[in-house]
């Protein structure tokens, strides 16, 4: 049974984190990983990983059952964790793995039950950087075209 479309955002959340997850290679090491709406303390360095918005497909009246997934993904690095270049290499790992033109296949290999990425549906977004007190943030917003399978 397909899982309830409520539960489509943490979904498309645990499929990117273990994309990311999978590919990181050494260039992301140190980086804790927070999915959704995590209320733990938030250590640095990490990947904040959030679904804010997920929009149903629809055609006239009905309902398709497909669903477009916003993520907004932050690299956060401390100010004081070392060189600007630190921020900047694991921004490049988590750049070179979005940008891959076979995100959906990647998507789909992760093992995330109940949860299909069309292919094409991956669709990366803009980045913009920011210093929020003491933290180099650096957020990248990108959808996914999916359904609960």
């Amino acid at each position: 049974m397909a899982a309830p479309y409520t539960y489509i955002k943490r979904k498309a959340e645990d499929a990117l984190a273990a994309v990311v997850n999978s590919l990181k290679g050494t260039g992301l090491d140190g980086v804790t990983f927070f999915k959704g709406l995590s209320f733990g303390t938030l250590s640095t360095p990490r990947l904040e990983i959030l679904a804010p918005k997920a929009s149903p497909e629809r055609f006239g009246e009905t309902y398709t059952g497909n669903w477009t997934v916003t993520l907004i993904c932050a690299v956060v690095s401390h100010k004081n964790d070392g060189e600007r270049d630190q921020h900047g290499l694991f921004c490049g790992t988590f750049e070179d793995i979005v940008m891959r033109d076979d995100m959906e296949t990647q998507m789909n290999a992760a093992g995330i039950t109940d949860f299909t990425a069309f292919d094409p549906g991956w669709y990366p977004g803009d980045s913009d950087d920011s210093v929020e007190g003491s933290e180099v943030r650096t957020e990248y917003e990108m959808s996914i075209y999916c359904k609960p399978s």
